[in-house]
């Protein structure tokens, strides 16, 4: 418990990093639908982005269907156990689902969000090297498949909060599994900003933990905006802008 309130803290203890990190996603909108040069390279990532989450909820109706579709057991303890594991896989399809949206997307999307991400970071003053986007799709990959990995890894850790009596296992489980979820998804969309750098795997992480406020409230942000119907499908464009100004700014203050 003394963990859990110890990693409650990182997120709360600094509240002013987390309002400038949220707002990073609005200024990212703003930028973005301002220019309308950019428009085309919305197209194909919409369209993708539908395709990906009409394949969510596939394959989460199906998965349902297969785990809880038996029947509700006829005793006390086993409705409460079935109700429990129903909570749980919710929270958790949220949470996981959310990230692997986001880690295909950034893939399967990233010649346009990688064309989008250079004009921004050039009006910056950033000096961006011309390059294939395919050139780099292997180490692209690699990192977000380590970073990933680690993610599902510490989300099937925290799962076993859970399952803690009353009702702070639950509670405890889904504050822990939000904070590691808007960090994770942050730091992703921060990715091209630290390509652009040439960070390594190790830098990225001591930068994230180093912003850590600021990247809360930008992943907060994030996350919300995928809970909002229609609005999810610019959402990862959006961040994309806004992790380019996010990272100039704290880079470059002025």
């Amino acid at each position: 418990m003394k963990r859990f309130i110890a990693f409650a803290r990182i997120f709360t203890g600094d509240i002013r990093g987390f309002r400038e990190g949220f707002a990073y996603l609005f200024r990212g909108a703003h930028r973005l639908f301002r220019d309308r040069t950019l428009y085309p390279y919305l197209v194909a990532p919409v369209l993708l982005n539908i395709l990906l989450f009409l394949a969510f909820l596939w394959v989460a109706a199906q998965v349902f269907v297969a785990v809880f579709g038996r029947g509700v057991p006829e005793s006390w303890w086993g409705i409460a156990l079935f109700v429990g594991v129903i909570i749980a896989s919710l929270i958790t399809l949220l949470f996981v689902g959310s990230a692997l949206f986001v880690f295909l997307g950034s893939i399967i999307c990233a010649p346009f969000y990688e064309a989008i991400a250079v004009r921004i970071a050039r009006e910056q003053g950033r000096i961006v090297v011309d390059r294939p986007w395919w050139s780099q799709m292997g180490s692209i990959m690699a990192r977000s498949a380590k970073k990933w990995w680690w993610y599902l890894l510490i989300q099937l850790g925290l799962l076993v909060l859970f399952f803690m009596p009353i009702a702070v296992g639950p509670v405890a489980y889904s504050v822990c599994g939000f904070l590691v979820t808007t960090f994770f998804l942050a730091w992703e969309y921060l990715d091209m900003s630290f390509d652009f750098r040439g960070l390594s795997f190790e830098q990225r992480w001591k930068w994230c933990l180093l912003h850590r406020g600021i990247l809360f409230g930008f992943g907060t942000a994030i996350f919300l905006g995928f809970a909002i119907p229609i609005l999810n499908l610019f959402i990862p464009a959006c961040a994309v802008v806004g992790s380019i100004l996010l990272f100039e700014h704290k880079d470059n203050p002025r």
